[in-house]
């Protein structure tokens, strides 16, 4: 009884380490590379824009104070007047919101009167410390007038931030600065958050071409080292070659 050998060949190949791992997305075709260079582009317009137009800088600068200060009394009235346990502290912390609301409107209305170098404009524009320090002068001051003749509660974090908040006020009062120089500080602040976003965009794609560069290399080397190391052939017995193997002549 003759026996019958079959060959039966397993193919083993490795497979690559690159095409286990997901596949890296183009950061070009996502949104968030789009808005950084998009955003870059109108930081670089706006600061440039400053520093060439300084009465649009000091327009700018004026207008942006004052929409900060409604928008932070908008956001305080609520929650402020709702903690004051006395209807006194509760009229205090109202009539220092209200004031700073209305110093707002009058920024955005005397920031619009800049460029036509009317009084009013002129003025804004010139004294315009005055109108920011008086900010964070009220605000200490009627914190004082709470907390210590009111007796409303507070923490020892609120008393030395206060302490700080007026201490920036006395400093604000002493320099002498306009809505010009501080047109300069944001036009700087603009170009350094430009140049921010630039580096981040530019950096997601530098880094995908990097790491795509990485992967055709290491496929490269696996087709190399696959190409040397040939499919290995596994002879199994077969099912009549294991039931003749058992028995001894």
């Amino acid at each position: 009884m003759k026996k019958r050998k079959e060959k039966i060949e397993v193919e083993v190949k490795a497979v690559p380490e690159t095409e286990v791992k997901s596949s890296l997305t183009n950061p070009i075709h996502g949104i968030k590379f789009w808005l950084f260079t998009i955003g870059a582009a109108l930081l670089l317009v706006m600061g440039i824009w400053i520093l060439v137009d300084h009465d649009f800088g000091s327009s700018l600068a004026v207008a942006f104070t004052g929409i900060v200060i409604i928008i932070f009394g908008i956001v305080r009235i609520i929650p402020l007047v709702k903690s004051r346990k006395t209807g006194l502290a509760k009229f205090t912390s109202a009539l220092e919101i209200i004031i700073n609301i209305l110093l707002g409107i009058f920024l955005i209305f005397g920031a619009t009167k800049i460029k036509d170098n009317s009084d009013i404009g002129n003025f804004v524009a010139k004294n315009y410390r005055f109108f920011l320090g008086f900010v964070f002068y009220a605000k200490a001051v009627f914190y004082f007038i709470n907390t210590s003749l009111l007796k409303e509660e507070t923490n020892k974090f609120e008393f030395w931030l206060h302490i700080l908040i007026i201490t920036i006020a006395v400093v604000i009062f002493a320099t002498n600065f306009d809505a010009k120089d501080l047109a300069i500080f944001i036009a700087i602040l603009a170009l350094l958050c430009a140049v921010f976003l630039i580096g981040m965009s530019g950096g997601s794609y530098y880094n995908y071409r990097k790491t795509i560069n990485k992967k055709v290399k290491k496929e490269k080397d696996n087709e190399d080292q696959d190409e040397d190391n040939k499919e290995e052939n596994i002879i199994l017995p077969t099912d009549e070659e294991q039931t003749n193997n058992t028995y001894v002549n």
